[in-house]
């Protein structure tokens, strides 16, 4: 397998309640990955797991569903999250994450405005 982290899959792009969301997958895990952004506050999150395209798109059509990354639960095997003025890293390099976002980024040509490195 290459050492060179590259996307190789948008599965989706979407906006719940508050939050920019980009569900992608890359050639270094067979996990998926979740970016999410507030629209309003300074919280974002990168975070992979199991099984996170089939459990998202039915989450998306529940209307009572507040937080999609919390209803992910223990699908989600690691990541790294930014919240106001805490950030909290488990199972991610924080140089793996800012090279999966950078190459996010350069993927969507940059035209999506809210991908933030950590």
């Amino acid at each position: 397998m290459s050492n060179k982290i590259e996307i190789t899959k948008i599965h989706s792009i979407f906006h719940h309640n508050h939050r920019n969301y980009i569900l992608f997958s890359t050639n270094h895990s067979q996990f998926d990955y979740l970016y999410f952004k507030h629209m309003k506050m300074n919280i974002r999150s990168l975070f992979f797991g199991n099984n996170f395209q089939i459990n998202i798109s039915n989450l998306i059509e529940k209307n009572d569903v507040d937080c999609i990354e919390c209803e992910l639960g223990t699908r989600i095997l690691g990541g790294i999250s930014f919240d106001q003025d805490i950030q909290i890293a488990n199972n991610l390099a924080i140089n793996e994450c800012n090279q999966i976002l950078s190459n996010l980024k350069n993927f969507l040509k940059n035209t999506n405005k809210i991908i933030d490195l950590f």
